[in-house]
């Protein structure tokens, strides 16, 4: 029990009611805040990309697995043992089940489950396209040209999947604005939502 009568209470169950029981839900911005925060994490390995995607056409393969376990890493290891990922961490924000207690591995992994898939689909193909495009073509194209040059390649689905992409961002966004409890459509499926500490 903490001594000092000046010092914020702390919770030993993890939920975060304020004076009057009641959770206190995550505001629209201080999502967005955290969103940016985890993007600007991620800068580093687009620069990495942009220096050195184009040295073979194998890079999107040899990047997949790597991107794939870092996606794990901050979206259902971080999220699961920390309750958030970085970004909300910083900003004092914390993912729980819906009753305040500590999120669940079953509902951290349900949470990420559907962009884990888009991100999957998109590696695999982006690989599998760039595996096509001989490597001496793929040497010479410049960070846009190559990009050009696998969309070009790409089945018609490809297509479909980048609108899907951007279909659950805007779907997620407008689920934050559109309940008081800024869920989105992932906390919705895994039942969960963001606190703030």
């Amino acid at each position: 029990m903490n001594q000092n009568p000046y010092a914020a209470p702390s919770s030993g169950a993890g939920s975060q009611p304020d004076e009057a029981g009641a959770l206190r839900y995550s505001g629209f911005w201080q999502r967005v805040g955290a969103y940016l925060i985890d993007f600007l994490i991620a800068v580093p390995l687009v620069a990495l990309d942009y220096l050195v995607g184009g040295s073979t056409h194998l890079y999107p393969l040899y990047v997949f697995i790597p991107g794939v376990c870092f996606g794990l890493f901050i979206h259902v290891y971080m999220v699961y043992r920390f309750g958030g990922s970085p970004g909300k961490l910083v900003l004092g924000l914390r993912i729980a089940m819906q009753d305040g207690s500590r999120v669940t591995l079953q509902a951290t992994m349900l949470r990420y489950a559907v962009l884990f898939l888009i991100a999957l689909s998109t590696g695999l193909l982006t690989a599998m396209i760039a595996m096509k495009v001989p490597n001496e073509v793929y040497t010479t194209l410049s960070y846009l040209q190559r990009g050009q040059e696998l969309v070009a390649n790409a089945p018609g689905w490809f297509k479909g999947l980048a609108a899907l992409t951007q279909l659950w961002a805007l779907a997620g966004l407008i689920s934050i604005i559109a309940n008081r409890k800024r869920r989105a459509i992932h906390d919705f499926i895994a039942g969960t939502v963001v606190l703030r500490k």
